[in-house]
């Protein structure tokens, strides 16, 4: 599972919805939003760039710059979006770095053996 793949199981279970419909080409407001606070999210939490987030979505990176500015705008507007967004980014960022920390191990005792 990629990283966007992550965020988005995320954001899908905090807005109780499927993640098929974040992948989806749906445009409705109630599956647009959550998937336009995963560019952002990817955008803030990664190194990837809009093209790459974009392909992970299935998107044009036009589409990412355009989703991230109308995420930016509700997420400055109401408090606790932003401490949801944020909260999501961060457990993202944790489970990737205890994955990485875990295969960084593993690897370092079949070294040693």
């Amino acid at each position: 599972m990629n990283v966007v793949e992550e965020i988005a199981v995320e954001v899908s279970k905090d807005f109780d919805i499927p993640i098929q419909w974040i992948f989806s080409p749906r445009r409705s407001r109630n599956i647009a939003w959550p998937r336009q606070y995963v560019m952002l999210i990817a955008r803030n939490s990664t190194s990837l760039s809009l093209p790459q987030i974009g392909e992970a979505l299935d998107r044009d990176h036009t589409t990412i710059i355009q989703g991230i500015n109308a995420a930016e705008v509700r997420v400055e507007r109401d408090p606790d979006l932003s401490r949801l967004v944020s909260r999501i980014g961060a457990k993202v960022a944790f489970k990737r770095k205890e994955i990485t920390q875990r295969l960084s191990q593993n690897w370092r005792m079949r070294r040693a053996a």
